[in-house]
């Protein structure tokens, strides 16, 4: 060690030299190298989400989260998996794959993480554009993602008219058009949630407007999409989401009618929309109070409900599959082996309803029919599976 120590003072003209000469490539290096403050870090990890309307953190458990498990931990290579379940909410995260037109490279990008809107309550409208369960999410810049992705952002706004009307009004959700730049490009959504039964209204309150997504909206090729985990895109198509609302809490014609006109103001709720939900009848002018208080009391008092307004589409579901007829469905599916179960209870819902379409593409009640019949058509799937003759349980609603 002190032999080397005198030969570099023996050559310190040597040592200094090649010191500065590390200092001045260092400082190269750092200015040329490109850097981010907020670096993308690839992390090796897969989400899985799962959905199912009205099921609690216990259900969801037993019923989604446990056999999904199972089956993931057949993959090769799996670690770590950890699993969660919860009640309600509604996200989407977008994320864009697309070539590197420059260097064609794979470049993926989160685009944005929208939010759909808070329940109402007594006292207070729910909280527009906003989850409550991600109080730290913060929105992406739109420059950023102009800057960072192909895409241009058509419109970033709320989606007016999707809160749930009520005295006390269900908070709306977001709205984003996003067109494409470059052909190859493919967009990954995550979530989609409340596609087809809407969030309930409560106590006269209504429900609130569902998810949609739809391609190239107000083109002569406009197509309304179903759920989809992957969308491929080329240079010119846009894609609009519409975040679902949040439900309404007591009748919404016994809303302020001022606060009505301040929704209207803040692009809230339509014009068309704060008469028809509202019954409040606004001008050029502003507030037409005469008619407004005309309009509300010669209505048709139909869209009271004492306890909960589940919405015409899951109603004529549960005509067919109440909560009695569901709890003997899958009683009689445990008792099947495990790896029949899925297969089984898919294919009786194929017999009562074979003509069900996707979520976000048609109606429900359509595709049911007369319920007796539907559930007629469930008493023979179900006596075909289970190998007995037992009737369906007696409509409870």
């Amino acid at each position: 060690m002190m032999a080397f120590i005198d030969n570099a003072f023996a050559h310190s003209r040597t040592v200094l030299a090649t010191l500065l000469l590390i200092l001045i490539s260092g400082g190269v290096a750092y200015n040329q190298v490109p850097k981010e403050a907020d670096p993308d870090i690839n992390i090796p990890i897969v989400y899985v989400s799962m959905n199912h309307d009205g099921i609690s953190p216990e259900d969801a458990e037993r019923l989604l989260i446990r056999p999904i498990e199972q089956e993931l931990r057949g993959i090769e290579g799996v670690k770590e998996m950890t699993a969660s379940g919860y009640e309600g909410g509604a996200s989407v995260t977008l994320v864009l794959s697309e070539h590197d037109p420059r260097g064609g490279q794979q470049i993926v990008n989160v685009l944005q993480s929208m939010r759909g809107g808070m329940g109402a309550f007594r006292g207070n409208d729910g909280v527009d554009a906003r989850d409550v369960s991600y109080v730290n999410m913060k929105n992406q810049r739109l420059e950023t993602i102009e800057g960072q992705s192909g895409v241009i952002i058509r419109d970033y706004d709320v989606h007016a008219d999707s809160g749930g009307p009520g005295q006390w009004r269900g908070g709306v959700g977001q709205m984003m058009t996003v067109e494409a730049r470059r052909d190859g490009s493919t967009l990954i959504i995550q979530g989609m949630d409340r596609i087809r039964f809407p969030g309930w209204g409560v106590f006269g309150g209504r429900p609130a407007a569902p998810f949609r997504i739809v391609l190239n909206k107000g083109r002569p090729e406009e197509k309304e999409l179903s759920r989809l985990d992957r969308l491929d895109l080329n240079a010119g198509d846009t894609v609009t989401i519409m975040m679902p609302g949040g439900s309404g809490y007591g009748d919404p014609f016994e809303r302020d009618p001022e606060a009505v006109m301040d929704d209207l103001r803040l692009g809230f709720v339509t014009r068309a929309g704060a008469k028809r939900d509202f019954g409040v009848v606004a001008t050029n002018k502003g507030l037409n109070r005469q008619a407004t208080e005309k309009f509300r009391t010669t209505r048709v008092r139909q869209n009271v409900r004492a306890e909960f307004d589940f919405g015409s589409e899951r109603e004529a579901w549960e005509r067919v599959f109440d909560d009695a007829t569901l709890l003997e469905l899958n009683r009689q599916l445990m008792t099947l082996p495990r790896s029949q179960r899925f297969d089984k209870r898919h294919w009786i819902f194929e017999q009562v309803v074979p003509d069900m379409p996707a979520a976000g593409m048609g109606r429900v009640a359509a595709a049911i029919g007369d319920p007796d019949e539907a559930r007629a058509r469930l008493a023979d799937a179900m006596a075909k599976v289970f190998g007995n003759s037992t009737e369906s349980p007696a409509h409870s609603r």
